[in-house]
């Protein structure tokens, strides 16, 4: 069984042994903590073996002498399995009330422990170099969660409760769809047996007496404690038996407290990696309260200690008013956050965050971070969706700030006029996340910020000139932590954008093929191949093709000419054709200064994109790309796209759909999502779609899941070879949804896609 490693075991206890050293209590000693010889493996396993004579057996009092670094205990195994190369003796300590004693056998060794919950005692069993079993004294604190304060106001519950039924969207939630790493969430009753609890006797646990809206509340609370990392937190039990055993924790809520009596909740820590589904209880019953005991626990099982002070000397300190550590307890504070001991005659200061996300989560990886969804300085922001009326999109402009460090930033391209913009929580009743907002110009000036001391939204107003802004959107604190405030340690989370943005729109070319009359493509290079005239053709892409080497540009007229403005933002979307039998190596978008009859080509000006990144001969997807011209004159805008050989096709194979708007407001009410088309792994098309998507799949996959934007999952599928393709969506209505998709080689990827009606 793994340990709690020795560094973390030293942060927690040096202001521990000073606070109970100062009252004259002798603390846990190193005297202790001496390894005890036994004898041979193969005597302590008969010793068991023995006394286990009949597996099945519930009821022999036939025990055995379990020898300890102080007093030999009288102990029995209740339960005996086999689980692959694992052989597990469960059993229970006589006379004590809630222990538990495992050991398990792998490869010659043997790892094990004796837990006694009333006597605050705890040993550990291992195997020295020279095959001998070996014994010593446990901190009891670096092992499970001790005397976890229960709930006085929710009593305890004695017949079934009427949880939600079977087949209620409440058992499927997810916060984090596609993740290997899964904390579920347990209210509907579990029979547990053979596990680490209850010496290895099964326990029956009632349901958890609450309604679908005190489920939501209490998953939204703990999702939002566990948001930054790359974890989902869900209800789901297929989704939990679908992740390896190795990353993968069941908490259970229920009245039923036989693991551990009188206590609130109860867990082993570090039990997340320990490869054999030992569940974490929460007895504390409200959705509000059984929420944060479950956020508790679950910080033990990623390996975390106990938060108290040194003064007044507690295990669990409760908090302020305004602020409380979730290692304490935060049933009457919000928010409840995670800590690094910062507060005044803090025990403990380890640093809880970075132990989440260093937690083994296979033998190869950790859990980690999620992916930052926007960059943090103003070349790596992303654009902020807008209607075409400059009304954001709540939707469609979500994000996570997953560390004190990470600051998000978004840009906008404003006409000139009033501007009014608030970053607020998703969940407000629960946040985490203190928001401080900062709007600055294309020059780097802030122009307004905002962080208020009564609200942990913010909201920026200014009246600005025509140009490009940022917003800067980051986590901070309140006060003194070490008075009664909070540092921004922990103020992340998620979080929405709303407002507006005085824009104006002016959309070139239609969002489906437009008429003749509207749109004219016009070849701009000579066939140099046959000497022979450009070919002009007027009507909706029916260009015929015309090479040039190995590559072509068009010049795609709208009728009229247009300025092009220094820092305007053009949004350009296209949705392409399956093209696997034309090879093309990339495509570029960009503008050109004329149409050129001659023999070369004209010059791309201003900005180019190239789109989409990564372009194989392959693929097929809908996508929207942005440019910021640098050129200000007339032009056209210019497609190029280049071939390995020269088909003869015409350009209407390649483009189905086009749409080319100018300004921040340029966006329909499914455009420009900035959706990430999968690179290298699912391609999904059309993307948007109006009745089904069609997938092809490039990499072994694991489990694909899609999700709608309240994390409740509406489709998913495991185990496709390469190659594979498949359709699906004609049971989704309008929206938008989340597609997470984990491979066989542990990547994974996530990217949105929309259902138009």
């Amino acid at each position: 069984m793994p340990r709690f490693p020795k560094w973390k075991k030293a942060l927690r206890n040096a202001g521990a042994v000073l606070g109970v050293a100062m009252l004259g209590i002798v603390p846990y000693s190193a005297e202790a903590q001496k390894a005890k010889k036994i004898g041979s493996l193969a005597a302590f396993k008969l010793g068991l073996t023995s006394q286990n004579a009949n597996p099945t057996s519930r009821t022999s009092e036939v025990g055995f002498t379990l020898v300890t670094s102080g007093s030999n205990l009288n102990a029995k195994i209740n339960a005996h399995k086999v689980d692959g190369s694992i052989e597990h003796f469960i059993g229970s300590v006589s006379g004590s009330p809630s222990s538990t004693v495992f050991f398990h056998f792998k490869d010659g060794k043997v790892e094990g422990k004796a837990v006694l919950l009333k006597e605050k005692k705890s040993y550990e069993y291992s195997t020295n170099t020279l095959g001998e079993v070996e014994v010593k004294e446990a901190d009891i604190h670096d092992v499970v969660c001790v005397d976890y304060k229960a709930n006085s106001a929710a009593p305890a519950q004695t017949t079934a409760a009427p949880a939600p039924p079977a087949g209620s969207y409440v058992y499927n939630l997810q916060s984090l769809p596609g993740s290997q790493n899964v904390l579920k969430l347990d209210f509907d009753g579990e029979y547990v047996v053979s596990s680490a609890w209850n010496g290895g006797n099964p326990i029956n646990a009632l349901p958890y007496d609450i309604t679908e809206a005190g489920v939501v509340e209490a998953w939204e609370i703990i999702s939002e404690d566990f948001r930054a990392f790359n974890i989902n937190v869900t209800t789901s039990e297929a989704i939990f038996q679908a992740a390896p055993k190795y990353s993968r924790m069941k908490c259970i809520f229920t009245p039923t407290n036989t693991a551990a009596p009188n206590y609130g909740g109860v867990a082993y820590i570090g039990s997340f990696q320990w490869n054999d589904d030992t569940p974490c209880w929460v007895f504390n019953g409200g959705s509000k309260v059984g929420a944060e005991t479950g956020s508790h626990e679950l910080g033990h099982v990623m390996g975390l200690g106990h938060d108290g002070r040194t003064s007044p000397v507690e295990e669990y300190y409760g908090g302020t008013a305004t602020w409380a550590p979730i290692m304490g307890y935060s049933y009457y504070s919000e928010p409840g956050h995670w800590s690094k001991g910062e507060y005044a005659n803090a025990n403990n200061t380890e640093d809880d965050i970075a132990i989440i996300a260093s937690m083994p989560a296979s033998t190869t990886t950790t859990v980690g971070f999620r992916t930052d969804e926007a960059g943090s300085t103003s070349g790596t922001s992303k654009l902020l969706v807008t209607n075409a009326s400059g009304v954001i999109d709540a939707v469609q402009n979500i994000g996570i700030i997953t560390s004190r460090t990470d600051v998000d930033v978004y840009r906008f391209t404003s006409t000139g006029g009033a501007v009014n913009i608030t970053v607020s929580a998703t969940i407000p009743a629960h946040a985490n996340l203190d928001v401080i907002l900062t709007l600055k110009n294309s020059a780097g000036t802030t122009v307004a910020s905002a962080n208020p001391t009564s609200s942990m939204d913010a909201s920026v107003s200014a009246t600005l000139a025509a140009g490009t802004y940022y917003l800067f959107i980051d986590g901070t604190g309140l006060g003194d932590p070490v008075g009664i405030g909070y540092s921004d340690y922990s103020s992340i989370g998620r979080y929405k954008i709303t407002g507006n943005i005085n824009s104006t729109t002016t959309c070139l070319v239609n969002e489906t093929t437009p008429a003749s009359t509207q749109f004219v493509v016009r070849n701009a290079w000579h066939d140099e191949a046959s000497g022979s005239g450009v070919s002009n053709e007027s009507g909706a892409l029916k260009v015929v093709h015309r090479a040039y080497g190995n590559s072509d540009l068009w010049v795609l007229e709208t009728g009229k000419t247009f300025s092009v403005t220094n820092g305007q933002v053009y949004n350009i979307k296209f949705d392409f054709k399956d093209f696997a039998a034309k090879p093309v190596t990339n495509v570029q978008v960009g503008f050109a200064t004329g149409i050129n009859t001659g023999g070369t080509a004209p010059n791309l000006v201003g900005a180019v994109a190239t789109f989409p990144s990564g372009y194989s001969s392959s693929s097929f997807t809908t996508k929207s790309v942005n440019i910021t011209s640098t050129y200000t004159g007339t032009v056209f805008l210019a497609v190029r796209l280049n071939w390995g050989a020269q088909p003869t096709v015409q350009i209407s194979d390649y483009i189905k759909n086009l749409k080319v708007c100018v300004g921040s407001g340029a966006q329909s009410k499914y455009d420009f999502l900035e959706e990430e088309v999968a690179a290298n792994g699912l391609l999904v098309s059309p993307n948007p779609s109006e009745s089904e998507f069609q997938t092809l799949v490039q990499k072994d996959v694991a489990l694909i899941n899609i999700a709608d934007l309240q994390g409740r999952s509406v489709y998913s599928k495991t185990d496709l070879a390469k190659d594979a393709s498949f359709s699906f969506g004609t049971q989704l209505g309008a929206g938008i949804y989340m597609v997470q998709v984990r491979y066989v080689d542990g990547t994974q990827e996530s990217f949105k896609i929309v259902k138009s009606k």
